[in-house]
């Protein structure tokens, strides 16, 4: 019966001893997890950052492009208006150089 306890005892150590090294396994592993999920959680934040200085360059970006597609769009109304303009004139020198010609031909 003594056998048997001892027996039963050391047994009952090798399986103490078994899940003490299970134990400190998972806990190794634990911490291994822990860092690996703080490293993550930097990385997102770190991208979240990143995220959103690119969508405010972005904002930046559209807004200019809008204010040069107006600007463009002023220019090319101006240009039309220019350009009437030219052909309103060249009409109207067109005009005096016929009627100069035709008052040359009476005088001379």
């Amino acid at each position: 019966t003594i056998k048997t306890l001892q027996d039963e005892v050391t047994e009952q150590d090798e399986v103490i001893n078994k899940l003490n090294k299970e134990k400190k396994h998972l806990s190794g592993t634990q911490s291994k997890s822990n860092e690996d999920l703080i490293c993550a959680q930097e990385k997102v934040e770190h991208l979240s950052q990143v995220k959103s200085q690119l969508e405010s360059t972005l904002d930046q970006l559209e807004g200019g492009l809008d204010k040069e597609k107006k600007g463009r769009a002023s220019l090319e109304k101006t240009k039309r208006k220019v350009e009437g303009d030219l052909k309103m004139a060249q009409d109207a020198v067109a005009d005096l150089e016929k009627a100069k010609r035709e008052i040359e031909g009476v005088v001379a």
